[in-house]
């Protein structure tokens, strides 16, 4: 009987030893897998915090290009004001430069027309360097009976020896006194730069006409080549011949010749506008956007 309580109570012992030997095992277990689960709880929380401060990171990022935006936005409006300003001066004092040049040329063309209103250019001298200018009030001269030009008689006396027509409408006439016959003043200053503007418009006119007449002829039917080229051509001839008139100063001597300068422009120009929409059409069928040359 001792035995067998021996050998039961180290049975029980042995039990007991293995249950406290499980129980230990499994706390080991549960307090390393209560340190994993710590660890990652660690490893997610520093990967939060990562998020959030690169989260701020970027944010302050942003709000500070923003805010450089902003300036440089500030900072350009700024310029555009001031430029506008500026600008804006500019054309003032522009404006006023126009305005005192038109004044002084408005008082030197009232001064001229008073002189002309005396005096008168001989028609035979008038390209010579001597005196060509003629003083109505006395008697030393006559005049054309077909386009009224007046001229000195000792000029028209030597003219007559060579010829027997007037020196500038070339017609076979008489020559008398001035009488009261209406004859046409001698252009001003003013009006010579009247002249000098139809011949700059003639001129940007005829180039006009040899850039349309290349775009007719690249990009134009062989129906709108042959109507329009030809037309181009004869006006381009037209405006170049009012540009070399508008500035030969022996020809345009009187407001008569300044008048048919200004005839033929009108005219010329008005056949140019009728051509203008075919040439846009032409554009059109190639380009989205309009011709520079008609803008």
């Amino acid at each position: 009987r001792a035995r067998e309580q021996a050998a039961q109570l180290k049975a029980e012992e042995a039990q007991r030893k293995r249950e406290a030997e499980e129980a230990q095992r499994k706390t080991e277990q549960a307090a390393l897998a209560q340190a994993e689960k710590e660890q990652k709880e660690a490893l997610e929380k520093q990967e939060e915090e990562r998020a959030r401060e690169q989260a701020a990171l970027a944010k302050a990022e942003e709000e500070q290009r923003k805010t450089l935006a902003k300036q440089e936005e500030e900072r350009a409006r700024e310029q555009a004001a001031q430029l506008k300003a500026e600008e804006a001066q500019r054309k003032r004092e522009a404006e006023e430069a126009q305005r005192k040049t038109e004044q002084a040329a408005l008082a030197q063309a009232d001064k001229e027309k008073a002189e002309a209103e005396e005096m008168r250019i001989c028609g035979v001298c008038v390209l010579s360097d001597k005196d060509n200018l003629i003083n109505i009030k006395d008697h030393t001269h006559t005049a054309c009976e077909s386009c009224k030009q007046l001229l000195h008689t000792k000029c028209i006396k030597e003219w007559m020896k060579v010829s027997n027509t007037c020196p500038l409408c070339r017609k076979i006439g008489t020559f008398g006194a001035l009488s009261n016959r209406v004859i046409h003043h001698p252009i001003t200053s003013k009006e010579v730069n009247v002249a000098i503007r139809i011949g700059y418009e003639a001129f940007e006119a005829a180039r006009k006409c040899s850039c349309f007449d290349y775009d007719v002829e690249k990009f134009g039917s062989a129906l709108e080549i042959a109507e329009i080229r030809p037309r181009l051509a004869e006006l381009k001839t037209r405006f170049h011949e009012i540009d070399i008139r508008s500035d030969d100063r022996h020809h345009l001597t009187n407001t008569a010749d300044l008048d048919d300068l200004i005839t033929e422009f009108i005219e010329a120009n008005a056949e140019f506008v009728e051509i203008k929409p075919r040439i846009a059409s032409i554009w059109s069928r190639h380009f989205t956007s309009p011709h520079p040359l008609l803008i």
